[in-house]
């Protein structure tokens, strides 16, 4: 009887964890090569699936790759970092790439085209993808709730939201919009997984989109900021633009007192939809008749706004339409900032309820028995006890800064 093979983590490390953070790597590798197979014309690529994927650490060294050609696997391991190392680590930004097939680097042979592209941690935004199916109810002790949205949130590690993603679009916005009533920023956002092992109604790769107003030329470090300060629309079919008192998206007015602006709404959409409307502070303060097919429409109102708050434009069915092939289709603009006398966004309500929602957070943490060690947990206790603060001080009344 032959002992089979063993693999010994080093000291310290535990296996759970480590093999949690294994899977994701890898899952990156194999949603790479999804995507380029999904997007490929040629058949050697699509059909014959003659690529393979790999992730690589700062260190050019290989930390994940997909199973795919065995003749790749040992080649990537050379090309890359000769490639960066020909063409000099320090030269490359965001949005570089290197396309190479010099067999003499570390290929196969001519026909074999190596793409690197670098990802920059340092100045990359973040973002949280696929929230929500039904929003959390943190007084509910019998349902798990395990999500940090709101500590991240309140500790600033957050740029951006997928309202429109693999997950329920108005049960994901209800959360964003509670988060936004708490005084956060929050950039609407769309994106779609890769469900290329299976059929499934939410839809192909590419289906939920963010769009982004950049004013110019398309350029990644305009776009990035473009995100980051709002100036989106996320969707998967509905096409929206919203202004409101000449704002775009990402803008914010300043009134001196209660003011009435104008709002201006267009919709497009390639499947009838059965809500039009305005959003303010989480209620629904402007609805829009759709007449005919229900795909398009166009409007003004003049809204009355007495307080500080924000305001986004969303469109959605009440079902699943073909060839949107998702629950239903939605689209939402990021929210317009109007500001009443200087005085902050906050909703004591809401503030109350992401503190229930990290006191839930806190208490499975102080249960957890699988730490590193108890250096890990101060930190995460401390974290979400900075986060609870910041929730605190949102449910006091607002005052205009002094």
């Amino acid at each position: 009887m032959t002992t089979p093979p063993t693999r010994a983590l080093a000291a310290g490390i535990d296996p759970v964890r480590f093999e949690v953070i294994r899977n994701a790597l890898l899952a990156i590798t194999e949603e790479m090569g999804a995507t380029l197979r999904r997007a490929a014309y040629s058949t050697n690529i699509k059909t014959r699936g003659d690529f393979s994927c790999a992730f690589f650490d700062r260190d050019l060294r290989t930390i994940a790759q997909a199973f795919a050609q065995p003749s790749h696997l040992g080649s990537l391991a050379h090309i890359v970092p000769r490639a960066i190392g020909s063409y000099g680590a320090d030269r490359l930004a965001p949005g570089d790439g290197i396309l190479i097939n010099d067999p003499y680097l570390g290929g196969v042979h001519l026909n074999d085209i190596t793409l690197i592209t670098p990802v920059f941690h340092e100045g990359a935004l973040f973002g949280y993808v696929h929230p929500f199916e039904a929003a959390p109810d943190p007084s509910r002790a019998d349902e798990p709730l395990t999500d940090e949205l709101p500590a991240d949130v309140a500790l600033g590690k957050v740029d951006y939201y997928e309202v429109v993603g693999f997950s329920d679009h108005l049960a994901t916005a209800k959360v964003w919009y509670r988060l936004l009533n708490c005084g956060f920023r929050l950039a609407a956002a769309g994106g779609t997984d890769a469900m290329a092992n299976y059929a499934s109604l939410r839809g192909p790769v590419g289906m939920n989109r963010v769009f982004v107003k950049t004013g110019g030329a398309l350029d990644h470090a305009v776009w990035l900021a473009g995100l980051k300060a709002g100036h989106t629309f996320a969707t998967n079919g509905p096409l929206l633009s919203f202004t409101l008192g000449g704002k775009d998206p990402g803008d914010e007015i300043g009134v001196a007192s209660p003011a009435e602006l104008e709002a201006k709404v267009d919709l497009r959409s390639i499947v009838p939809v059965d809500h039009l409307e305005i959003v303010a502070n989480g209620e629904v303060v402007a609805s829009f008749p759709l007449a005919g097919d229900r795909t398009a429409a166009r409007a003004t109102r003049r809204l009355k706004v007495l307080r500080s708050g924000w305001y986004t434009l969303r469109a959605y069915a009440e079902r699943s339409r073909h060839p949107v092939l998702d629950i239903y289709p939605f689209a939402t603009t990021s929210p317009i900032y109007v500001t009443v006398r200087s005085a902050p966004v906050r909703s004591k309500a809401d503030a109350d309820y992401f503190f229930a929602w990290i006191d839930r957070l806190e208490a499975a943490a102080r249960a957890h028995t699988g730490w590193n060690g108890e250096e890990e947990k101060i930190a995460v206790l401390d974290s979400l006890s900075k986060a609870k603060d910041v929730y605190r001080d949102r449910a006091m009344p607002a005052r205009p800064p002094r």
